[in-house]
């Protein structure tokens, strides 16, 4: 799959409508997305907290849309993870609260089929430390010549 990576800045209180439900951004937030896609799949928002999407093929289960909806909670595709935490979340802590209380990865279909329905790993952190990280892993290559 060919993809095309744009810059997308997304206010708060901006309706984002993803795949398979929509929700209102609390926060705002800059990032990485892909063209055609209103979502980021690494970025950082208003209050500091920063993420990252990964693809990992076919390792983890998820639940179909249907069941998701029938426990209360918002189901989201792997690859929109990253996007409703970073609109909805200030820290790694309320992500860790609400990403357990309120969403759940579905195994329905996303924007970036047929991926959505394998595994995304995220990272998670404060806008400091994946800087830091970051800036670690640009100083390690520099020095392995």
């Amino acid at each position: 799959m060919d993809l095309e990576y744009l810059g997308l800045i997304i206010p708060a209180q901006t309706v984002i409508q993803a795949s398979l439900t929509e929700y209102v951004a609390k926060h705002s937030f800059v990032g990485v997305s892909i063209k055609g896609a209103d979502m980021v799949v690494d970025g950082v928002n208003d209050a500091g907290l920063a993420g990252g999407s990964f693809y990992f093929g076919n390792v983890n289960r998820y639940e179909p849309k249907s069941e998701i909806e029938a426990a209360g909670k918002l189901p989201l595709a792997g690859e929109e993870f990253v996007t409703w935490a970073l609109a909805n979340c200030k820290n790694v802590e309320e992500v860790r609260e609400k990403a357990l209380a309120e969403v759940a990865i579905s195994s329905d279909g996303g924007m970036l089929e047929p991926h959505s329905r394998s595994t995304m790993f995220f990272k998670i952190c404060p806008a400091s430390r994946l800087l830091l990280s970051h800036l670690f892993q640009v100083v390690l290559k520099s020095m392995i010549i």
